[in-house]
């Protein structure tokens, strides 16, 4: 595959060790922070070193490094720049910047930078900091709830077998936010196990940010159906609705005809898979999204989907499951097939329309009221709807914008009369002739 957009993804996991001993204390303040800059740049993160003791102490600070080759690394300490340790003398309450900065030089792959602190007056209280990146790759493998990593392997065979190139988040090193997903192409998600607090709200937002800006995903995991239930990501942006979980013949089978799942057919347990699947889910899928994978015993198991340029493969189990390495790859490899065709309008599949209006809100922030407006060119539209997602991704409110009319305005009220709280809010216009990306609102009370 080749890379037409170049990420860099970088996060950072602080981890304090043995945090005793008051009379020498110190602290290490870092951000669980996410940056995406080119891969022929780098990754600067940054911690502060505090002396919050009583007397002056000296900080030996020690770099190792886990890197693919290629890759290059200093650790700064304020502005003196080293390749591996140095040492800094405070004051009690004078700080040190700790940076640790990763320069990929374009080789793509994961790399790790751990800080090691020890303080002279008590060489046992030792703090360590694990600063992580990834670099140059259109396809990002999310780890969405493999907390043990049991089911990693799963993916990285499939993914080698095929040829993909790929980069790796495990959120165990962080959550992403706003931003983080943007510099890749292509998303694989898995959940593992995990079947309650799937994704955190920032999540939630991310993956609607993706979706609307054209970024393609594999969807799988036997707990998120279930558990983005009601969620408009789940229906608006992945074409899907659940039903309920199943507990039939563990085996799918796929839909005649389709560009993916025709002539598929195997089972979710035993074999050489994992053999996890205690709570796989039944789907329906919304806006016309064709059907995938089946169960043997019925109901739906996967979908696909088209939201404007963005194209979706949703699995309501758990992919590590298949009992077959042969059935996981060409599963995988028909769905990059799909991914990769061009957006258009096949199998009665629903489509938003492709005409981009502008909208902006006034005032913002906004207190009791604010006005919804389109731009004067767009004014013309054939009646639609202003909808309003809360930071949950949970619709709150629609608002109808009639034909002819370029404003509307929203109150701060949901469906049932009720004020909302403060905080931010996302709102798009859908309608026959025209659609608009999200924007966002804040209202304060």
């Amino acid at each position: 595959m080749s890379i037409s957009r170049l990420g860099f993804i970088a996060f950072i996991f602080l981890s304090l060790i043995n945090p005793a001993f008051s009379q020498y204390s110190y602290t290490i303040n870092a951000d669980i922070v996410a940056l995406a800059v080119p891969p022929d740049s780098g990754a600067f993160f940054e911690a502060f070193l505090t002396n919050n003791g009583n007397s002056t102490d000296t900080y030996r600070v020690a770099k190792t490094t886990n890197m693919p080759d290629g890759w290059f690394s200093v650790i700064c300490i304020d502005s003196l720049c080293l390749l591996d340790s140095g040492q800094v003398a405070l004051e009690p309450g004078d700080s040190a910047s700790i940076r640790p900065d990763l320069f990929p030089q374009n080789v793509p792959g994961d790399g790790e930078a751990t800080v090691t602190i020890t303080p002279q007056n008590n060489p046992d209280d030792v703090k360590t900091i694990l600063f992580r990146a990834v670099s140059g790759y259109p396809v990002i493998v999310i780890n969405q709830g493999d907390i043990e990593n049991q089911y990693w392997s799963y993916y990285n065979d499939a993914l080698t077998g095929l040829g993909v190139g790929f980069n790796y988040w495990d959120r165990g090193f962080s959550t992403y936010r706003s931003g983080d997903l943007l510099n890749f192409e292509t998303i694989i998600l898995y959940s593992g196990d995990q079947l309650d607090s799937v994704f955190t709200d920032s999540e939630i937002l991310s993956l609607m940010e993706f979706i609307s800006g054209g970024g393609n995903s594999i969807i799988t995991g036997q707990g998120i159906a279930s558990y983005l239930e009601g969620d408009s990501v789940l229906e608006d942006f992945l074409g899907v609705e659940y039903i309920d979980s199943y507990s039939g013949t563990m085996a799918v089978t796929g839909t005649a005809d389709d560009p993916i799942g025709d002539g598929l057919s195997f089972a979710i347990e035993g074999g050489n898979g994992a053999d996890n699947q205690v709570a796989p889910a039944i789907i329906a899928p919304v806006y016309n999204s064709p059907p995938v994978l089946e169960y043997l015993s019925g109901g739906i198991a996967a979908v696909r989907h088209v939201h404007n340029n963005s194209k979706s493969v949703f699995m309501a189990f758990g992919f590590e499951a298949i009992s077959s390495d042969l059935n996981r790859r060409e599963l995988l490899s028909r769905s990059f097939d799909w991914l990769s065709q061009s957006t258009s309008v096949d199998d009665g599949q629903f489509l938003i329309p492709d005409k981009i209006a502008i909208i902006t809100n006034y005032p913002n922030p906004f207190n009791a009221t604010t006005t919804i407006k389109l731009t004067s060119e767009f004014n013309s539209i054939s009646e639609g709807e202003i909808e309003i997602y809360n930071q949950l991704g949970r619709l709150v409110r629609n608002l109808v914008l009639k034909t002819g009319h370029d404003s509307v305005v929203w109150d701060g009220r949901d469906y049932t009369g009720h004020r909302v709280s403060s905080g931010r809010y996302y709102y798009k216009l859908k309608s026959q002739t025209f659609n608009s990306d999200y924007h966002s609102m804040t209202l304060l009370k």
